[in-house]
């Protein structure tokens, strides 16, 4: 699910000779920006006009200041530090690719699929990212982004260099990027799917149908509806056969927990507002006073 910018229509314009070179990213091993700056240099050497921007802070920025400086980027490459959310989409607005050159670390640290690759295609900037982990799901090579091997500058500068130098090229990958991040990742659609996902989940363990709207599904609805007698240690038996049967087991481990939780709950507040068993011991012992009107809002009482 990705963050998509309002009101933004994904269409670009390129006032300016010089490109922007936009890169996001903590500054750790895994990001892989010493390899940016090295093929910024090459680009460089080259004569290509550019102009790059580094946006985020991090326990190597004193070492990739410096290596800029050794490659002579002083005057090309801007660490800006972190910057906020509308910031940052002011840079997304003026930049012409966007880079993420990510590798895996030395202690095998890697990146899965970084949000700000998507974030990137949101706002119509063409990227140009490693071909590692899960990138190449939405950084489809010549369809919605261009590719390069992990830890290699030289293609890194070339790939760069094409897309820099080709307007048509990173209109069209703009395009499908944008498409495909509407299409897959809108937080929205997504949000709709993992809901129907846990409504199925509930069918599957209550045995009963969601109700529908409407005044004959809620009064069919209260008809059906009996409240259980407490029984503390009933349900976890069946949550058990429900995880050995593998219906749990598909979904994400957080999700199966909450989920397992409310279900437990309603039966909980189910027992203790239809009056079961521990109602019942708690007024017995003279605990627990009903004079209320309903059921449901009981209070505690002294012991006589």
């Amino acid at each position: 699910m990705a963050w998509m910018p309002a009101g933004w229509s994904g269409k670009r314009t390129w006032p300016t000779p010089c490109r922007l070179i936009l890169s996001v990213g903590r500054l750790v091993e895994k990001k892989g920006f010493p390899f940016l700056l090295q093929a910024a240099a090459i680009l460089h050497g080259r004569g290509v006009p550019f102009e790059a921007i580094v946006v985020g802070d991090g326990p190597m920025r004193d070492e990739l200041e410096r290596l800029a400086g050794g490659l002579g980027l002083r005057d090309k490459v801007v660490f800006a530090g972190h910057l906020t959310q509308e910031q940052l989409g002011h840079v997304y607005r003026r930049a012409d690719v966007f880079c993420l050159a990510s590798i895996v670390a030395k202690d095998g640290d890697r990146d899965g699929l970084p949000n700000v690759i998507l974030e990137a295609m949101g706002y119509g900037v063409p990227v140009v990212a490693s071909n590692l982990s899960a990138i190449p799901e939405v950084v489809v090579a010549e369809e919605t982004g261009l590719l390069v091997a992990p830890g290699s500058p030289q293609e890194l500068a070339a790939q760069l260099e094409r897309m820099l130098g080709d307007p048509s090229l990173r209109a069209r990958l703009a395009e499908n990027a944008r498409r495909l991040v509407e299409t897959e990742f809108d937080l929205r659609k997504n949000t709709v799917r993992l809901g129907s996902l846990f409504a199925q989940m509930l069918i599957c363990e209550t045995g009963r149908a969601m109700p529908r709207r409407g005044r004959r599904s809620r009064r069919r609805t209260r008809r059906a509806h009996v409240p259980p007698p407490w029984r503390p240690y009933e349900r976890l038996p069946a949550a058990r056969r429900m995880a050995a049967d593998g219906r749990v087991r598909t979904m994400p481990h957080r999700g199966s927990l909450v989920l397992l939780c409310s279900v437990l709950w309603g039966h909980f507040r189910t027992g203790l507002g239809g009056g079961g068993e521990v109602v019942r011991r708690l007024r017995t012992r003279g605990r627990c006073s009903s004079s209320s009107p309903t059921r449901r809002s009981w209070r505690w009482a002294r012991r006589p």
